[in-house]
């Protein structure tokens, strides 16, 4: 069970229908002492008053006119249009009595709800006083009634219980005997308060009033009674409507012998973290209204914005890391791209830019009459730093110096016309100074070089014709193949390793080629080779 709040029947939120047909009173009679001095009465059949609130209980409070002789008021209730109930059944003889209990709701699931009263008529008028509402709540907005058994009322000495019918929730406390026999402290939060008792009968003391002292955050104020009167129910023994929104803390005590008796209070709160149900949120009455959707509508807005806010910080956290992700895979993909688009590099010896060195190179004169002249000659070459797949065919001789290819002057392919070296051909046959593709890594110990004192001639049967070794690279024997079908007329075929016969020529010198060739090494076909150096 949460507060309670107690809704005055002047709050605007209460409707009157018809509004003129509602007279709005201060008091039914004298020393009745209806809630905040103000009823409002009904005598025409139809009269309905309307009031929803927030919460889980509602009960409505009025004054009852001389029962005994004009009886009561014929009302019926309903919650949210449902099931009517009367207005209960009271004993309280034929006075004027208020603070009547007219009507209790059932409890209700928390929520909004609407109470309705309808006059019926032929009974007496309905004095309708106040409404209290069950909120729920801990810290709602507006008057908040605590009655004198609340918890939070903290008594010292001897307080007796008791309590009538016209009394709030039927109880109320008696204060010890004696001046300062013991004290009522009570603490809440807010800006008003009030204290509501039944003064005793002071007749019976010499017509002594009644004293009780009052103390609010430090002030002591002191009520003082009517002499000579009987006793007076629902009396507002002290109030303060000015304080300012905050904790403060509310003691009294009884200063004479006269009796008190503490029946409720009401605080006005302004509420906390939540609101309280009924009124209209502008401290009348209840928190119901108004006050009430504002604050609640304010707690909710800033929840879903805490919320909302939290998930797009997490989305953008998570959108950021696959962005990262994803830019780190396109990297590393680019890199292995570029790396197998990359082609196999052959290590060199050196990459420097293209220098002047001086190689050492041969010339070889070859003569029909079987001599051999030999030069040395000094050439200035470009280094290119280019390896080649083309070698000379070994190690021998030649001071291990790579020529590229057999340079041939005139007439081409030794066909023995126009006066140049005539190149025999077949596929057992290999030129000491042509250079013959190989496979990479293809040893050269296959092909046979003969020493430079090796004397070539034009005649086949010379005593001096070296003996050539039929290579194991199979590369060289298919391209020495299609030589031998396409020169079969200058292949003598009955001695495949003798040179066929040739007529006298001129001698020419072999040295290597001096102009620049692009290399393309298709594995099928001879090009013109680049430079290469002595390296």
């Amino acid at each position: 069970m949460g507060k309670v709040l107690i809704i005055d029947d002047s709050n605007t939120n209460i409707k009157y229908t018809p509004e003129n047909s509602w007279s709005s009173e201060t008091l039914v009679g004298p020393f009745s002492n209806e809630y905040g001095t103000s009823i409002h009465k009904s005598t025409t059949r139809g009269d309905t008053m309307e009031y929803t609130f927030e919460g889980v209980g509602i009960s409505v409070y009025g004054t009852l006119n001389k029962a005994t002789s004009q009886g009561q008021p014929n009302i019926v209730f309903s919650i949210d249009n449902g099931s009517p109930a009367s207005i209960s059944a009271h004993n309280v003889g034929d006075e004027i009595t208020s603070h009547i209990l007219f009507y209790q709701s059932p409890v209700l699931v928390n929520g909004t709800h609407t109470l309705k009263a309808i006059s019926t008529g032929g009974g007496s008028a309905f004095y309708f006083d106040f409404l209290t509402v069950d909120t729920a709540r801990e810290d709602p907005v507006g008057d908040v009634i605590v009655d004198d058994r609340d918890l939070g009322v903290l008594y010292s000495g001897t307080w007796d219980q008791s309590g009538t019918e016209s009394e709030y929730l039927y109880t109320t406390s008696k204060t010890p005997k004696g001046p300062n026999g013991g004290t009522a402290t009570f603490t809440f939060e807010g800006t008003a308060i009030a204290v509501y008792g039944t003064t005793d009968s002071n007749g019976r003391n010499g017509g002594n009033a009644t004293h009780v002292a009052f103390t609010l955050d430090g002030i002591t104020t002191q009520y003082n009674g009517i002499p000579n009167s009987g006793a007076i129910k629902n009396v507002q023994l002290f109030s303060n409507q000015s304080l300012s929104n905050g904790k403060h803390t509310l003691s009294f005590t009884l200063l004479d012998a006269n009796i008190c008796y503490f029946d409720y209070l009401v605080y006005t709160s302004k509420g906390g973290s939540g609101s309280g149900s009924g009124g209209d949120g502008n401290g009348n009455g209840g928190g119901g209204g108004a006050g009430n959707g504002s604050s609640s509508k304010t707690n909710v807005g800033a929840i879903v914005g805490g919320v909302v806010g939290g998930i797009v910080v997490l989305v953008v956290l998570v959108l950021g890391l696959i962005f990262c992700l994803r830019k780190r895979k396109e990297r590393k993909s680019k890199a292995e791209e570029q790396r197998a688009a990359e082609p196999y590099a052959l290590p060199t010896t050196n990459t420097t830019s293209t220098t002047a060195k001086t190689a050492k190179t041969e010339s070889r004169t070859y003569i029909a009459g079987g001599t051999t002249a030999e030069q040395e000659s000094t050439v200035s070459r470009p280094f290119t730093g280019v390896t080649s797949s083309f070698f000379d065919g070994g190690s021998q001789g030649r001071d291990s110096i790579a020529y590229t290819a057999m340079q041939q002057s005139q007439s081409g392919h030794g066909h023995g016309h126009g006066g140049g070296i005539h190149v025999p051909t077949g596929p057992d046959y290999r030129h000491p100074d042509m250079l013959y593709p190989q496979y990479e890594g293809m040893p050269s110990s296959g092909l046979y070089r003969p020493p430079p004192s090796t004397v070539l001639s034009d005649e086949p049967d010379s005593p001096a014709q070296p003996q050539y070794i039929r290579s194991t690279n199979e590369k060289s024997r298919f391209h020495n193949n299609n030589n031998n079908n396409n020169s079969s007329t200058n292949v003598n075929q009955s001695s495949p390793h003798s040179l066929p016969s040739q007529p006298s020529f001129t001698p020419h010198t072999i040295s290597p080629p001096t102009s620049s060739f692009a290399e393309t090494d298709s594995g099928l076909r001879l090009i013109p080779p680049p430079h290469y150096t002595a390296d």
